[in-house]
């Protein structure tokens, strides 16, 4: 159900980037389908504006599989040891999101010394809405 919160005038909401990080914190503790509606109340006589804001949280999601393709054995061993959320836990998108830009490249702390090459990673999210898990979608080419 949706929850309302009027948010007080000392909470300062400056741009669009503001509201951008309450959703990633929502997305960090796997509510990846919340839907955040802000709508400003103007007080010209106090010089204050207030908001009053809709969240629908959706349902919570936890890991379910990573899928990893174009790697070696050896290296797709390393990189299950390293990540940290273990299958049922609850997914935390920005741990995903982080880890993402790691594997942009070769990394050393994931892999080790281990020869890694590839030129190209995607990676994508496979939500289940009515298991309420994510698959994690890793291809290096």
């Amino acid at each position: 159900p949706p929850r309302s919160t009027l948010f007080p005038y000392t909470t300062l909401f400056r741009s669009e980037s503001d509201w951008q990080s309450v959703e990633a914190g929502y997305a960090r503790r796997g509510y990846l389908d919340m839907k955040l509606n802000a709508q400003a109340q103007f007080d010209d006589a106090a010089h204050q504006i207030s908001y009053q804001v809709t969240i629908v949280e959706g349902s919570q999601y936890h890991m379910g599989e990573m899928v990893i393709t174009g790697l070696s054995v050896e290296a797709e061993k390393r990189l299950r040891r390293y990540w940290q959320i273990p299958p049922g836990q609850i997914f935390n998108n920005g741990y995903f999101e982080g880890t993402a830009k790691e594997l942009a490249k070769p990394s050393v702390s994931i892999f080790g010394e281990l020869p890694v090459h590839y030129e190209t990673f995607g990676h994508w999210l496979r939500p289940n809405p009515e298991q309420h898990t994510v698959d994690v979608l890793l291809d290096f080419k």
